[in-house]
């Protein structure tokens, strides 16, 4: 278990969604694993930058601000990372620990699959679970639709 992450009051709420992308895996990696990109393809997120000069990796912070659910500046840390296969990315400063998870796989030649799943530990209970799961399940989906988007154009 993360140690990042404390003990949720209530059950963690997980939602996935994934794409293909005719890009190669090492470069489609690269651009998820660099924060910094992450304002080109998630509406929510406006800016993104290093707390710490030097290589990504485990232990790297960075500072993001976001304008959806409502504006806030958040702490970000990869607390997974594992080169053209896995990057796990936890927020802890949001009143409740989000992570991010992104899985990668290889395709056909030039052709990556890309899993993002985001694991919720509320608080407390969330109404409607149902129908939350499902609002985010489209907003993962729109991430990554837009992602796939400016993966493509900056070939």
């Amino acid at each position: 278990m993360n140690t990042l992450i404390a003990p949720p009051r209530t059950d963690p709420i997980h939602v996935s969604s994934e794409k293909v992308v005719d890009i190669d895996i090492s470069r489609v990696f690269a651009y998820v694993a660099d924060l910094r990109n992450t304002p080109a393809w998630n509406r929510a997120i406006t800016s993104t930058r290093p707390l710490a000069p030097g290589t990504t990796g485990v232990g790297s912070r960075f500072e993001q601000t976001r304008t959806v659910p409502r504006r806030a500046t958040e702490t970000v840390e990869i607390t997974d990372y594992e080169a053209d296969r896995l990057l796990d990315v936890t927020v802890t400063d949001r009143g409740h620990p989000v992570q991010y998870r992104y899985e990668f796989h290889p395709g056909t030649v030039a052709r990556t699959r890309i899993r993002l799943t985001v694991t919720l530990y509320p608080d407390h209970p969330i109404g409607r679970p149902d129908y939350y799961r499902a609002r985010l399940a489209r907003v993962l989906d729109s991430n990554l639709t837009n992602l796939r988007t400016a993966l493509l154009s900056s070939r």
